[in-house]
C-alpha cells in the first residue's frame, strides 16, 4: 500500500523558515494540521518518525505547489485516491490517534 501526504506548505526555503517561525510563534493559526499532527517545533515528533520505520506501508510526502488539486491542503492520498481530507485530517487530536487510523489500514 502507498500513501501520499500532501502538506499545506510550499517547498521553497522561503517558506519552509516562515512555516517554522510561525508554528513557534502563533501555533493557533497555522494552516497545517498535517504539520503540526507529525512535527514540532524543529522537526519530525519521535513517535512519528519511529511509526514510519516500522509501518507496512510505503509513503510519500509532497508540498502541496507539488501536487495538482482542487482539493483544501492537507490531503492523504492511498493509491491516488481521497483517503483523508483537510476537515478529516483536522479532527485527529494527537500524532498517536492518527498512527492508530494509519495502522488500522495495514491490517
Amino acid at each position: 500500500m502507498r500513501l501520499t501526504f500532501v502538506y499545506n506548505a510550499k517547498s521553497d526555503v522561503f517558506s519552509k523558515m516562515f512555516d517554522a517561525a510561525h508554528k513557534i510563534i502563533h501555533p493557533t493559526s497555522y494552516g497545517c494540521s498535517l504539520c503540526t499532527l507529525t512535527h514540532g517545533d524543529f522537526g519530525e515528533k519521535q513517535e512519528w518518525k519511529d511509526f514510519l520505520k516500522v509501518a507496512a506501508i510505503e509513503f510519500e510526502f509532497m508540498y502541496k505547489d507539488e501536487y495538482e488539486s482542487k482539493e483544501q491542503f492537507p490531503i492523504v492520498l492511498k493509491s491516488n485516491e481521497m483517503l483523508l481530507s483537510s476537515k478529516e485530517i483536522d479532527s485527529f487530536k494527537s500524532v498517536d490517534e492518527f498512527i492508530a487510523y494509519l495502522m488500522s489500514l495495514e491490517e
